[in-house]
């Protein structure tokens, strides 16, 4: 039933979108989360939610969606942090494009509209589509922005900062990951930066300049 799904979904004029949400103890803001991915004004999508061996209660959680809307998986398993959680939620994908969204992260609704947008104006010399950033409290409440402007070859810059920001505001080719590889857990918590810089060595890299993903930072978090 999954699969003739898929087909479904794939049978779209728009490519599919894989959202691939690692989640490890992640009830606080999972619901959050996943209510943000859901609201998009984009379709078609799917989201996979992929448990990284979790203690609290975020496989119920995410199964509580997965009964509401078909196009939300759960896949589990041990331990093993949210490289290896990355990798297995994007094999596990069909879509032509990957939106990786941390769990306690939250997207406005055009995200996925305004990415996609601009990447099918983009030729396949284009890998990584980002857009800016709004760092949010646990209360949802702003803090600062993520506002750089760079675009094209941004090797040296990334080489520099981590101007993306985040993990959870590029749109990403599929295809790019059969060439770069997979998320290295060896460089976490800085997985995403490593990832990006790899995609950057070998495309260019897009902005769509509009404050499109909501980055918390909360004392518990890798970033803090």
């Amino acid at each position: 039933q999954r699969d003739s799904y898929v087909l479904c979904m794939n049978s779209s004029a728009l490519p599919l979108v894989s959202v691939v949400i690692p989640a490890y103890n992640a009830e606080r803001y999972l619901r959050r989360t996943l209510e943000s991915a859901l609201a998009q004004t984009y379709s078609p999508f799917e989201v996979i939610v992929v448990d990284d061996g979790s203690t609290d209660q975020t496989p119920q959680i995410v199964r509580s969606f997965c009964e509401q809307d078909r196009r939300v998986v759960l896949l589990q398993k041990e331990n093993g942090g949210v490289a290896t959680a990355r990798n297995l939620g994007i094999q596990h994908s069909h879509g032509e494009l990957i939106a990786p969204l941390d769990s306690d992260d939250v997207w406005y609704p055009e995200k996925l509209a305004e990415q996609v947008k601009l990447m099918q104006q983009c030729d396949e010399s284009v890998g990584l589509v980002y857009c800016w950033s709004r760092i949010i409290d646990d209360a949802d409440r702003p803090i600062v922005d993520i506002t750089h402007r760079y675009e094209g070859d941004v090797v040296d810059e990334l080489m520099f900062s981590n101007f993306l920001g985040n993990g959870s505001c590029a749109l990403i080719r599929r295809s790019c990951f059969d060439v770069v590889g997979w998320y290295n857990g060896a460089t976490t918590p800085c997985e995403e930066w490593d990832m990006y810089l790899r995609i950057a060595e070998r495309y260019h890299v897009r902005l769509v300049p509009k404050i499109l993903v909501g980055y918390r930072e909360v004392l518990t978090s890798l970033s803090a």
